[in-house]
């Protein structure tokens, strides 16, 4: 097993184009890679506004404050398991690697568990109604995170490249934008004259159910799609099974290495301005923009989509080709630029005389967005380099996780205030 060599800094990483041939991911696994992404991007952690407030608040009646604080609920639960899902996938050892066994696992569980929400009865009482829907998407969120966490980690195993692990990031990038696509029109799909109730209704809730059911056959098959993935990466200090570090141990090491501390201060506080402008931003247009207009709503959700689908694989490139000419860093900052004057911008293009205006904005943002979580994955990858240097051992797992649980502590801080 050779040693890994010293990694070079974001800065110049990102500059060395050239990639030695023992660094390279195929092709192919740079397409199963990709193709993993979909079980996140269409599973139930990125539901709110195409389905949940729909459903839940618009349909049953509970009220967005609930669905706020049981957002916190999710995301402080997901973090405690993220931690846990890192540290016990580091320290696994079996004859198939650190993470496939739980790739494996976690894809099958979470892809017949997702359309179990929606299997209802509107008749129950609102708390029995929140009980369901609490008690179902945490057990969802447990089976995403066994799936999440080790598909996470193999971005940072796969090379030692800092450059080839940007370009597996944007392959993943590519899939999540047509997942995303898909996720835009399910709102519209679920009001199809097939699953109208015998009135002759639009019955949302039937629709939800055939369709997640359909979304939950593609986990199932996607999610499994990581498991082509090769380890390129290991640590230059072995151990057995049972001499690794202590979960204490662990967080204490992650929290110590100041890049890794920098690289989530800086995306919590994006993930909070972000998820408080989309917990506002359903409402303000559901309510002010569309007058209530569901089918109004549902049809500029699905075109607003499928615009953002073409802006997205277009912005993909384009900050690869920045991030390679003159770093990651000064990529992060175009985008911080572009998405302040996205927000300023909803002040003029949210307006119930124009409707269709209202998706100016998130276009602004949608390559922005797009770019950010093909570089932060790409440089936590260099981070995890960093701390080998410094700990002599390979802890992709714990930085996965422990990125992983501040996005969903943002999420949840966001939601609450929204």
């Amino acid at each position: 097993m050779p040693p890994t060599s010293q990694p070079l800094p974001p800065s110049a990483a990102a500059k060395h184009a050239t990639i030695p041939a023992d660094e390279r991911v195929p092709i192919k696994e740079k397409t199963a890679f990709g193709i993993g992404s979909l079980p996140s991007t269409v599973g139930l952690q990125n539901a709110e506004n195409h389905i949940m407030n729909p459903i839940f608040v618009v349909m049953l009646g509970v009220s967005p404050t609930i669905m706020s604080i049981c957002q916190v609920v999710y995301r402080l639960w997901d973090g405690v398991t993220d931690l846990l899902m890192g540290w016990i996938s580091d320290n696994t050892r079996s004859r198939w690697g650190r993470r496939k066994p739980y790739i494996l696992a976690g894809a099958i569980s979470t892809g017949l568990w997702l359309p179990v929400l929606f299997f209802l009865d509107p008749a129950w009482s609102l708390a029995a109604i929140v009980a369901w829907m609490v008690g179902v998407r945490l057990v969802g969120f447990l089976f995403e995170t066994i799936w999440n966490i080790p598909y996470q980690c193999l971005l940072l195993e796969s090379t030692p490249n800092s450059t080839e692990r940007t370009n597996m990031a944007a392959w993943k990038s590519y899939a999540s934008k047509l997942g995303g696509l898909g996720m835009a029109w399910v709102w519209s799909l679920t009001q199809l004259p097939i699953f109208y109730n015998l009135q002759g209704e639009v019955d949302i809730l039937n629709g939800a159910r055939w369709v997640f059911s359909g979304l939950g056959l593609i986990i199932l098959i996607t999610g499994l799609a990581p498991l082509l993935v090769k380890e390129r990466v290991r640590s230059v200090k072995t151990h057995k099974k049972g001499e690794g570090l202590s979960l204490r141990q662990n967080l204490k090491l992650t929290f110590t290495s100041r890049p890794f501390v920098t690289l989530i201060a800086f995306s919590f506080l994006l993930m909070v301005a972000t998820y408080l402008k989309q917990g506002l931003e359903f409402f303000t247009r559901f309510n002010y923009v569309y007058q209530g207009d569901q089918k109004l709503a549902a049809s500029i959700a699905g075109i607003g989509g499928t615009l953002a689908f073409v802006f997205g694989i277009a912005g993909i490139p384009l900050f690869q080709r920045i991030a390679s000419r003159h770093g990651k860093i000064f990529a992060v900052k175009v985008i911080m630029a572009i998405g302040f004057f996205s927000s300023l911008s909803t002040l003029v293009f949210y307006t119930p005389a124009m409707p269709y205006l209202s998706m100016v904005p998130g276009l602004m943002l949608v390559p922005c967005t797009t770019a950010i979580w093909m570089l932060i994955p790409s440089m936590t990858g260099d981070v995890a380099d960093h701390d080998e240097i410094r700990s002599g051992q390979r802890r992709e797992g714990s930085f996965a996780a422990t990125y992983s649980w501040t996005l969903k502590l943002s999420v949840s801080v966001a939601m609450l205030l929204s």
